[in-house]
């Protein structure tokens, strides 16, 4: 009985999972609202003053531990939520529930 080689099962392997990943993508792709679709493809577009794309600076870790750098993970959150941190919006009632906790931080105004 002769057996196929390394890189043949190699290439098998790669190929089923190829596979198996496109129908996973797909499957999510379809349970997609068309809100949704719009706002994933939003992510991808560079805008003009920004040299990288939403998705691209999202997934960058905020590195700076100043209160600039507090105030742009705060604005960073609010984007994942839907809203700017620093903007109009409801608070969702996990914040609304801390509040008394941190009553004694100061507001951060931004600018």
């Amino acid at each position: 009985m002769l057996l196929p080689g390394f890189t043949i099962l190699q290439r098998l392997c790669a190929s089923a999972r190829d596979r198996a990943e496109r129908r996973v993508w797909r499957l999510l792709a379809r349970q997609l609202s068309a809100e949704q679709s719009r706002r994933l493809e939003r992510l991808l577009v560079v805008g003009d003053q920004d040299t990288v794309s939403e998705l691209e600076a999202l997934r960058r870790p905020p590195r700076q531990p100043t209160i600039t750098g507090v105030v742009f993970a705060l604005d960073r959150l609010g984007k994942v939520h839907g809203q700017s941190a620093c903007g109009a919006g409801h608070q969702s009632r996990r914040y609304r529930s801390s509040a008394p906790k941190w009553s004694r931080v100061p507001r951060l105004v931004c600018t």
